[in-house]
């Protein structure tokens, strides 16, 4: 919860007051101020801290075979104590191959949630003005 309740107080706190002032000058209720001008620019914020804890949290489920409830990480934990590289890498793989498959889901629907006027642009490398 950590990540995602810090990075929603970091995406809330950095909307400028001004768009605040703005939104209140259009007569817009304080929910209407959180729904239509603050959560638009908090969104990415948000969904950087549930990426954050959607990735420590199954990196963190590979110690599970240590209180018996089993997993992938059942196969580290034999592969270390046996010192068996073979099975360490047939639970980490996985696991790792996983973390990175669900990141990039979640950075995918940030995108896609996240209002068009306010995505990153990618910026060019090398491709600068006149020399």
């Amino acid at each position: 919860m950590l990540p995602i309740v810090t990075n929603t107080f970091v995406g809330l706190r950095s909307v400028p007051p001004g768009l605040i002032d703005a939104a209140r000058g259009l007569g817009m209720t304080p929910g209407q101020i959180l729904r239509r001008a603050e959560w638009p620019i908090a969104l990415p914020f948000v969904m950087e801290g549930v990426r954050a804890a959607l990735v420590l949290t199954f990196g963190i489920t590979t110690i599970a075979p240590l209180i018996g409830a089993g997993g992938l990480g059942f196969f580290i934990q034999r592969g270390v104590e046996g010192n068996v590289p073979d099975l360490v890498l047939l639970g980490a793989l996985p696991i790792v191959l996983i973390a990175l498959l669900l990141s990039g889901v979640v950075a995918w629907l940030g995108e896609r949630l996240t209002p068009p006027g306010l995505r990153a642009e990618p910026e060019v490398v090398g491709q600068g003005g006149p020399i």
